[in-house]
């Protein structure tokens, strides 16, 4: 679960198409000899079509029907009742926040062994993103994308308000000072109307200060910890005391706000590159400044073999396409998130006029952690978030919420013992 601005924007990017349909990659009539395979994936449906027909000119003895579904629920259930009912698609698309519920489910099938068999290469990979979706030393997908969350500014704003770009060594102290200054009222009439930031997902902020939401065998929650009340207190401080940021309760979009020149530093993802290449205003991305440490969440799609499918090895051909050099790039190159290739991923720091600094990124992998992934996360993300939410808006302290939120949830998760 994600700030609501953060998973609209992120799903938009995702779903380019909400209806379903069939794409036969080889044309309308199947030799004989030909296997004939299927693919489910939320990935955008021109981008993925592209790629499937590259594949089958170097495999022409495999037909790939390419089933594009939106993100969202019906697209995650559907593979579950597929998988069930013996019918699933040989390859699916699957995002990493879902993932563990489908290996707890036994969705998927391990890729050790065909891993092993070929010659695919694993070291070419981002290590903290490949192993994501290592669950108990088994590999259950291979990442087709990754994203994650770092500092995008307005550097045209940073110049007008006479300070320096952020770097690196930022702190969060840095970051208020800076918001501080960079916060305007252009014709003075009391309302705001250049903010210095806006606040990301709240779990981010408590990674930021050290701290994990659930304890690391999962049996209860750690949000009533000081160092998470005091993450909450300082993101809120933002706008309630500071007087900077965009109160996230207020209706303000941060997308149109960043769109319009008048947000001066936004924590967000590479899915916001490609809708902002062409501004009336300079930007550029930074490494987001810690409390305690720094870091972000690597956010990933990848993709899976489900549990039953008969033919494995045309299957994992597709994988190692769609998810190696070939298909990476061209991803890449349509502006949808990053390759989790390594080689792949520095093409968009050659080059690139935005943002300059694209190489942070990648630089942000070495402190990146995972977002919580249980089976009952969104349960227990709700429990939390509305108790913050109360805080968010005045009602109750940080404190006293997470108090609250770390009853419910810890309640709630004695009833999985």
């Amino acid at each position: 679960m994600m700030s609501n601005t953060f998973r609209l924007h992120r799903l938009a990017v995702s779903t380019m198409a909400v209806l379903m349909f069939i794409v036969v990659a080889c044309g309308n009539v199947v030799a004989s000899e030909q296997k004939v395979i299927r693919y489910m994936t939320f990935m955008p449906a021109e981008t993925e079509q592209q790629i499937v027909e590259n594949f089958t000119k170097s495999h022409p003895d495999i037909v790939v029907k390419v089933e594009q579904l939106g993100f969202g629920d019906e697209y995650f259930e559907k593979i579950l009742t597929s998988v069930a009912t013996g019918s699933a698609p040989e390859v699916v698309t699957m995002n990493y926040e879902q993932f563990s519920r489908f290996v707890a489910a036994g969705a998927f099938a391990p890729l050790n062994s065909l891993i092993k068999s070929t010659s695919f290469d694993v070291d070419r990979y981002f290590p903290q993103v490949f192993n994501l979706f290592n669950f108990s030393g088994n590999q259950m997908a291979v990442p087709a994308t990754f994203s994650n969350v770092v500092m995008f500014y307005n550097t045209s704003l940073f110049e007008e308000a006479g300070l320096r770009y952020p770097t690196s060594e930022w702190t969060w102290d840095d970051l208020v000072t800076a918001g501080k200054k960079l916060v305007r009222d252009t014709n003075r009439d009391g309302v705001t109307d250049v903010y210095g930031y806006a606040i990301q997902w709240w779990p981010i902020y408590l990674a930021m200060n050290g701290v994990t939401v659930l304890n690391q065998d999962n049996t209860k929650t750690r949000v009533d910890e000081p160092a998470a009340v005091e993450a909450i207190q300082r993101v809120i401080d933002t706008w309630a005391v500071h007087r900077f940021a965009i109160n996230p309760t207020s209706g303000i979009s941060d997308w149109d706000t960043w769109k319009a020149g008048n947000l001066a530093m936004w924590p967000t993802g590479p899915w916001a590159i490609g809708p902002f290449l062409e501004t009336s205003f300079d930007w550029d991305v930074a490494h987001h400044p810690g409390m305690a440490r720094k870091a972000t969440f690597l956010y990933s799609n990848a993709l899976a073999i489900p549990t039953g499918t008969k033919n494995l090895a045309e299957a994992w051909e597709l994988i190692q396409y769609l998810a190696g050099p070939e298909g990476s790039r061209i991803r890449q190159g349509s502006g949808y998130e990053l390759s989790p290739l390594r080689d792949v991923a520095n093409l968009l720091a050659q080059g690139q006029r935005r943002p300059k600094s694209a190489r942070v990124f990648f630089e942000a992998t070495t402190y990146a952690v995972s977002p919580p992934t249980v089976a009952d996360w969104d349960k227990i993300h709700d429990m939390i978030y509305n108790q913050i939410d109360q805080a968010y808006r005045g009602q109750v302290s940080p404190a006293q919420a997470l108090k609250t939120a770390a009853q419910q949830v810890n309640a709630f998760l004695a009833t999985k013992k």
